[in-house]
């Protein structure tokens, strides 16, 4: 997750490939992406979401979404790759 959170995007890319969970959680639901999103990683977001497929609209325990998040931090382009996933437009609409 702080590979994700950093934006170190080929360090998350090794620890996946030598077994590394990405899809993990931390114990308030935090993952990978809502970290990736908080913090205005785009590179990062875009391989969770086209290569690990992970889900995009899975909220935390509080019921914030990436989506939200970004939102809230004014990070244009990760609510504008975001806004491409299938399930956030079906959910907004």
């Amino acid at each position: 997750m702080n590979a994700c959170s950093r934006g170190q995007l080929e360090a998350a890319k090794e620890i996946h490939k030598s077994g590394g969970d990405v899809h993990i959680k931390q114990e308030d639901g935090t993952t990978c992406l809502y970290m990736a999103s908080y913090n205005n990683r785009l590179y990062v977001v875009q391989w969770l979401l086209e290569v690990i497929k992970v889900d995009p609209t899975e909220a935390i325990d509080t019921g914030t979404t990436p989506l939200f998040m970004a939102c809230q931090e004014g990070h244009i382009n990760i609510v504008t790759e975001l806004l491409k996933h299938e399930n956030i437009r079906q959910s907004i609409n």
